[in-house]
């Protein structure tokens, strides 16, 4: 039989501390464009939520045959009516609007959709005044109002983050990427 010699298994002080500052830079560079990451994701699945309802808003207006209306809700079950304010980040339900006033008046209207408030930094302005409150589509799926813009940001003030979601008279949707956010 052989003999091996022992064999120390370990490490020393100075490979350690050589790991955990190498660590360290590696973690200083990647949290920030984490953190980066994560905003843009926040930004992304908002515009995709709000696009999402308005593509709704239209399918059903024009499945259903009667105006459906898209308006601002704090509550689920109301729409939000105020002529200064342009905030969407509340929340919105969509509705069929048979009496074409853009609030929902219960029965005999139905509520199609309930969305909650967006993420805390994130807001939903209406840079139209058409589109302060509600946005209606008719049963031919155009927008009966004059085309305007709704502008997402989040809380990075001062760069080109922000998305504008234009909608035009004929109905459709268009992002626009690389908005200052003023707000």
């Amino acid at each position: 039989m052989k003999k091996y010699p022992s064999l120390t298994i370990g490490f020393t002080l100075i490979e350690l501390l050589v790991t955990i500052a190498i660590a360290s830079v590696i973690m200083g560079i990647a949290i920030p464009s984490f953190s980066t990451a994560i905003q843009n994701n926040r930004m992304t699945s908002q515009l995709n939520e709000f696009i999402r309802s308005l593509y709704l808003t239209r399918s059903e207006a024009v499945k259903r045959g009667v105006q459906v209306t898209m308006c601002k809700s704090n509550n689920g079950a109301t729409c939000v009516v105020d002529a200064g304010a342009t905030d969407w980040s509340q929340g919105w339900i969509v509705f069929t609007d048979l009496n074409t006033n853009a609030i929902f008046d219960n029965a005999p209207e139905v509520l199609i959709k309930i969305q909650s408030a967006a993420y805390p930094q994130i807001t939903i302005q209406s840079t139209h005044a058409a589109f302060r409150n509600s946005v209606s589509y008719s049963p031919d799926g155009s927008i009966p109002s004059t085309a305007g813009t709704i502008e997402i940001c989040d809380n990075r003030r001062g760069e080109l983050v922000g998305k504008n979601i234009v909608l035009s008279t004929a109905g459709r949707a268009r992002v626009d990427s690389g908005i200052l956010c003023p707000w």
